[in-house]
């Protein structure tokens, strides 16, 4: 049997019943504000919870949670952890900086584990399959996704830990030790706000009017609702983007792996390198990307306009069942339509040209313009088939 010495840390969005806790207050207050008060919150290596405030208050309630941790290693943790706000001129600025990543829960094994245990519980053990298939999903499936969240106790059920006699036992979670952020922050509806994150961890469970400006590196976000015209959001290198509804603004979404986005409505979506799926196209919504995958499933009976422009792009799109029209312009790009496949080049003169038109341009109430250069478009009603990785 192969063994594996380490101490790791399991960072995770999880549930858990948590014994024998101690948790240590590092920071609450709270703010007077109006219609014209800019907030604006400065986040590294921390978790942030962002909720409605329902009086004229913003409320910041910071507080960690700690299990089988001694005093002296919570002392170690709580010394690299920075939290200031200030108010001057109607202009709210808070700071929490952390100088060691905080997960919403973080598990440290300090126990050898087996190889075998850790390879199961880390790998997806891919199909020996060259294709796969996909077959079209609703957009509740897609919510449902977004909204998943993960048990600690089945989780750690795939592990087994070494004892003294290097002998496999199966772990015990309640050993653990384990540490979890509690940063809730209550901001009024009418109060805009911006974010300048860096391996922060944000999370939306309200449905947020509020005019938002984000710039996250890295880290993960996810959001029940973001709604404003104004926005203006841009991750980069994140886990993982989850937004269940989006309407309006402009979003910029570059180096994410895994983007999942309920419906999107009067939105411009601008991307790089990125895999992004979406439920549902609602009305007049335009993409922007390089060198991206896309997978969008369902269209609203009344989606009126959809624009993409793409370089280089994988874009996998399910037909609307409602009346449309579909047109694509660009060159060297391979179509793959109901089983067959079809690559159409530049024209004589090496220009783009129309490479494909479905339905009555002129006459059609729903409209899909796609202008795409070397990339590869696939489209069916219910299942596409794609090479696997």
């Amino acid at each position: 049997m192969k063994l594996l010495f380490f101490k790791t840390s399991i960072l995770m969005l999880i549930t858990s019943i948590s014994t024998n806790a101690q948790v240590e207050h590092i920071y609450s207050n709270s703010f007077e504000v109006n219609a014209h008060t800019i907030a604006t919150l400065n986040l590294k290596n921390v978790v942030a919870d962002i909720k409605v405030s329902t009086d004229d208050k913003i409320h910041f309630d910071y507080s960690i949670e700690f299990r089988n941790f001694n005093q002296k290693e919570i002392d170690s943790l709580l010394e690299g952890i920075e939290v200031t706000a200030t108010m001057k001129a109607n202009r709210l600025t808070l700071s929490a900086l952390s100088s060691t990543m905080l997960g919403l829960t973080v598990y440290h094994i300090d126990t050898p584990l087996a190889l075998t245990n850790v390879s199961d519980f880390l790998l997806i053990k891919k199909d020996k399959n060259k294709e796969e298939k996909v077959s079209r999903v609703s957009k509740d499936s897609i919510l449902r996704s977004i909204g998943k969240v993960y048990n600690a106790e089945t989780a750690f059920n795939k592990l087994r830990v070494l004892d003294e006699n290097g002998e496999e036992k199966p772990l015990d979670i309640k050993s653990l030790r384990m540490h979890k952020s509690r940063f809730t922050i209550k901001v009024p509806d009418y109060v805009m706000l911006k974010i300048k994150g860096n391996e922060a961890q944000i999370k939306m469970e309200d449905e947020m009017i509020n005019e938002l400006s984000m710039d996250l590196d890295r880290g993960l976000f996810q959001a029940l609702s973001l709604s404003n015209r104004n926005n203006k959001i841009k991750v980069n290198y994140i886990r993982h983007f989850k937004v269940a509804s989006i309407e309006g603004g402009d979003y910029t979404i570059t180096n994410v792996k895994k983007a999942l986005i309920g419906s999107i409505n009067g939105t411009r979506i601008h991307s790089e390198f990125s895999k992004i799926e979406i439920g549902e196209i609602q009305e007049d919504n335009i993409i922007t990307d390089f060198n991206s995958e896309f997978w969008i499933y369902n269209w609203t009976p009344n989606f009126k306009r959809f624009n993409m422009y793409s370089e280089y792009s994988k874009i996998n799109l399910f037909y609307p069942e409602s009346k449309y029209s579909l047109s694509t312009f660009g060159l060297n790009t391979k179509h793959h339509l109901l089983g067959a496949v079809g690559i159409i080049g530049p024209s004589k003169s090496g220009d783009k040209t129309k490479m494909l038109i479905i339905g009555d341009q002129k006459t059609a109430q729903n409209k899909i313009d796609m202008d795409i250069s070397h990339g590869v478009i696939r489209l069916d009603k219910e299942v596409i088939s794609v090479p696997r990785n």
